[in-house]
């Protein structure tokens, strides 16, 4: 049985590694060649100057660890650092590569903790259907090219690591392997601190679904231990070490554009927004994401899943929720990635039975999306494709004219 299962993992990790290269070629043929967008952009904003400028190792290093966010301030000063060996100054080489790189990594991550969750090996054809949907939004266009986002993807990437490595635990129960977990766990909160609850949601199933979760407690208890000590610390950091005003604090003046507010009308009425106020692609994402889930708890079909799911979508829209003034597409991608895997995966449990016609047709309608959107950019002038590369021209013409008249 042993021998039958290690094949079967052989054989998907081969099948993987196809359909990411599948998956690239598609991401470069969408964006590079349809969208006309570059492989590395042009800092344009005044956010994205900050995140890539050669000054950034000014300040001595212990001025970047001493920060409520020091994993992705470490990024930059290391960042700052290779640029001026290896790139004449322009960060731009690297910071561009890894936000593209972060959105694969990401979505493989996400889809292989689904699949841990539900048992259930997403079908090549589901699993490129449900990048097809995602990339093909044209909310992604602007988090990859804003580099204002950095933080987030630092956040995301470890985080989606994180999660991936705790699924393996989950089939391993190795104590290295929790080891990983714990440290890609600490990388990512101290990125930013969008991925704190995910990973204790899902710790939390891998424990507790089982009859004798009591036992495992005690079984598994220096990983429980090791992640309780790590979020006390991430807490104490946040309140008692660093100077100054931290992420974890309130701002209270109602129209600060970081004020937040427990209050529940405001809460729901953000995360509304969010699921409907971000365009058509999103709003028939969103509307396809809670068909299935309800489908899910009325006909009782992997319902304890299904509930998981929303309460890790929920997790990594709580940061967000509690900000009514603070709202922007590109903070959505993270949960984006769960809401599209997780709808098609759900279709294709369904309809197990007829599962090579329903993928099939999966793939076919997820390319009407990608159509529509596709004749967008090609058409209309004012989108984000043709914006992005008129603000890199303007840019590159700006930084050209500075260096030849300094």
């Amino acid at each position: 049985m042993n021998t039958t299962s290690s094949a079967a993992d052989r054989l998907w990790n081969k099948q993987l590694i196809v359909v990411t290269g599948i998956a690239v070629a598609v991401y470069c043929l969408y964006y590079f060649v349809f969208c006309g967008l570059p492989i590395i952009g042009t800092p344009t904003f005044r956010i994205d100057y900050f995140v890539t400028t050669v000054t950034r190792t000014d300040g001595g290093l212990m001025q970047y660890i001493i920060h409520s966010r020091p994993i992705s301030e470490l990024y930059v000063y290391l960042q700052t650092i290779l640029a001026k060996i290896f790139f004449d100054g322009q960060a731009k080489y690297i910071i561009y590569p890894l936000q593209h790189i972060s959105i694969i990594v990401y979505f493989i991550s996400i889809s292989k903790v689904v699949e841990s969750i539900f048992k259930v090996r997403i079908h090549v054809i589901t699993f490129l259907a449900a990048w097809v949907l995602l990339i093909t939004n044209p909310g992604l266009i602007g988090g990859v090219y804003k580099l204002e986002t950095i933080v987030g993807t630092i956040s995301m990437f470890f985080g989606g690591l994180a999660l991936i490595a705790l699924s393996l635990w989950d089939r391993n129960r190795k104590s290295s392997t929790a080891a990983i977990f714990v440290l890609l766990y600490a990388l990512s909160i101290f990125a930013k601190e969008d991925f704190i609850l995910p990973p204790i949601f899902l710790l939390g199933w891998y424990i507790y679904r089982d009859v004798e979760w009591k036992k495992k407690l005690y079984a598994h208890r220096w990983l429980l231990s090791s992640t309780a000590l790590l979020l006390i610390f991430f807490v104490a950091f946040n309140k008692l070490i660093i100077p100054g005003r931290s992420f974890i604090d309130p701002i209270e003046h109602a129209k600060s554009p970081y004020f937040m507010t427990l209050n529940p009308f405001s809460m729901a009425k953000v995360a509304l927004l969010y699921f409907l106020d971000e365009g058509r692609h999103i709003r028939v994402l969103s509307v396809f994401y809670v068909t299935t889930t309800l489908a899910s708890l009325v006909f009782l079909k992997k319902w304890k899943e299904t509930l998981l799911i929303a309460l890790i979508i929920g997790g990594l829209m709580a940061p967000y929720l509690i900000m009514p003034n603070h709202m922007f597409p590109y903070y959505a991608i993270k949960w984006w990635v769960w809401q599209t895997i997780f709808s098609l995966l759900f279709i294709q449990i369904i309809f197990v039975k007829k599962e090579a016609i329903v993928v099939t047709l999966i793939g076919v309608a997820a390319l009407a999306p990608a159509l529509i959107n596709l004749t967008r950019h090609k058409g209309i002038t004012w989108n984000q494709s043709a914006y992005f590369r008129d603000r890199f021209t303007k840019s590159e013409n700006v930084q050209k004219t500075l260096l030849n008249n300094r």
